[in-house]
C-alpha cells in the first residue's frame, strides 16, 4: 500500500464560530430564546409563572352534567307548552 498525500494538503480555513447556529449573522444563539438558560432554552426557574394567563373558556361539554339535565328539562317543559298551545 502506498502512502497518501492526503495530510500533505492545507485545509481550507474553518467556518465562522456561529455560522452553522440558528440567529442573526455573528450573533451567540444562546441569547436566541431566553438567554440560553436551561436546558433546550426553557429559561430560568419562575419564568413560566410570568406566561401563565388564567384561561376562562368552556370546560368539558359533559351530557350527563346535573346543570345540563335542568336546563333539558326546562326545554322540554317549554315545548311541551308551544306544543299544547297551538
Amino acid at each position: 500500500m502506498t502512502r497518501t498525500k492526503k495530510w500533505t494538503v492545507h485545509e481550507k480555513a474553518s467556518t465562522p464560530k456561529y455560522f452553522t447556529h440558528n440567529g442573526h449573522f455573528n450573533t451567540d444563539p444562546n441569547k436566541i430564546s431566553k438567554n440560553g438558560n436551561g436546558k433546550f432554552n426553557w429559561g430560568r426557574p419562575g419564568d413560566e409563572f410570568m406566561d401563565e394567563e388564567e384561561y376562562t373558556g368552556a370546560g368539558r361539554r359533559n351530557l350527563n352534567h346535573a346543570l345540563n339535565e335542568l336546563n333539558f328539562a326546562e326545554k322540554l317543559e317549554d315545548c311541551n307548552s308551544k306544543l299544547d298551545l297551538a
